[in-house]
């Protein structure tokens, strides 16, 4: 079933835009006999994207030439999203095969129900590293890769990476809890004068 699948769906130079692509096999999904043939699809859909590089409209940035529109082509970008429409699967489907290996391996203790998962696991992996190794060169925006991981992005925006002496004072831009604070601040005192067995004429008057 590996070659008559692979020959008569997909292949790497068939159609310009993944949404024509799918709209074309919708429907036409097959059910994959082995996790191998899963893989295979994966690796005709990563040759696909490179085959169809994305063609940016850039501008000389310095020279007598500044200014001047110019095309370049950049990398397409491999997701799962794209997958999933290379091969006319709905965008949850490799997560809902996932769900369902995962079921079936559970209740059967079945050794291919595992190897659809692990092989599930790798193409999401491969996806992962490629964006990382993309995003590391410039062919790709770091911050826009690191959201699509779902990635946090930490800053001190505190010291600078100085050496912090002391405590850290911290700007609060609310009105009203400045002035919570300062009260907190002020009773705190009077308190501290009072244990101490000083005390001066507004302390009176306030407890007055």
């Amino acid at each position: 079933m590996a070659n008559k699948l692979l020959n008569d769906l997909y292949d790497p130079y068939t159609g310009d835009e993944l949404w024509s692509l799918y709209t074309a096999r919708f429907g036409k999904t097959p059910l994959f006999d082995e996790p191998g043939q899963l893989r295979e699809v994966f690796d005709i859909y990563v040759q696909w994207c490179r085959n169809h590089p994305i063609e940016v409209l850039d501008y000389v940035k310095s020279g007598m030439q500044a200014g001047r529109e110019y095309t370049k082509k950049m990398k397409l970008l491999v997701t799962e999203f794209g997958f999933t429409q290379f091969i006319g699967a709905y965008g949850s489907y490799l997560g809902d095969r996932m769900k369902r290996y995962k079921e079936m391996h559970e209740k059967f203790n079945d050794l291919e129900s595992l190897k659809f998962m692990q092989e599930i696991d790798n193409i999401r992996e491969w996806i992962r590293d490629d964006m990382d190794k993309s995003a590391t060169v410039g062919q790709f925006d770091a911050s826009y890769v690191s959201k699509l991981r779902g990635l946090r992005e930490y800053r001190d925006v505190t010291s600078g990476g100085e050496k912090v002496e002391g405590s850290l004072k911290v700007e609060v831009l609310s009105a009203e809890a400045a002035g919570h604070i300062n009260a907190l601040k002020g009773i705190a005192k009077k308190r501290e004068r009072k244990a101490k067995g000083i005390e001066n004429l507004k302390d009176r008057k306030e407890d007055e």
